[in-house]
């Protein structure tokens, strides 16, 4: 693959030709990507531009990770409703390069096809564990992306405030936000009888 120069862009006929070339490189951007992220610490993939999310400063941000995942997983796996995998990269636009990394991916049964080295396509629920670095534009602007591609619940456990927000998405925005404490058991549409809730997993 030959690298082109910026000024032989011009040459190509029309805006309609300048917006195929966009997509070709963008589309290369994403195919690159799995080889690169081997490499590389969990980061998204903007629309072709790398972004590396906040770093979770609290020290317990990967065991409260494991320990979610643990507690859905015990409540999922037993009534076969589908598929949990943590820190997979999923592929919502791979022409407009957007590629994001959940904490947690939940996929119910029967879609798991979208699945092989990384989630193609949007999955049912996504669960995300902030840090104090992390900023509510850059929440908002993720959650909107979800919610645009397809992605029907999106988790918000925010450990520092010892809450879960839980939001059901739909074309682009929230339907509704249900905001939980750290002592009331964690539900929702797609998990309706989950027992588990924040403070129990924090101890």
């Amino acid at each position: 693959l030959e690298a082109t120069p910026p000024q032989e862009t011009g040459e190509i006929g029309g805006d309609v030709g300048k917006t195929r070339l966009c997509c070709v490189f963008v589309s290369v951007i994403v195919v690159v990507y799995p080889v690169m992220a081997d490499r590389l610490s969990p980061q998204d993939l903007i629309y072709g531009t790398f972004r590396k999310p906040a770093a979770p400063l609290t020290i317990g941000h990967d065991k409260l990770v494991s320990r979610l995942h643990t507690a859905l997983d015990a409540y999922i796996t037993p009534k076969s409703l589908g598929r949990l995998w943590v820190g997979i990269e999923i592929v919502l636009d791979r022409r407009e390069g957007l590629v994001l990394q959940p904490d947690i991916t939940f996929i119910v049964d029967g879609r798991e096809s979208i699945v092989s080295d990384r989630v193609w396509g949007p999955p049912d629920m996504v669960v995300e564990v902030t840090s104090p670095l992390t900023h509510s534009g850059q929440l908002e602007e993720r959650v909107a992306w979800f919610s645009l591609y397809g992605v029907r619940e999106y988790w918000l456990v925010q450990p520092q405030h010892k809450d879960v927000a839980i939001l059901e998405l739909a074309h682009g925005g929230v339907r509704r936000r249900t905001l939980f404490d750290d002592i009331t058991p964690l539900r929702s549409p797609l998990l309706p009888d989950f027992d588990r809730c924040l403070g129990e997993l924090l101890m």
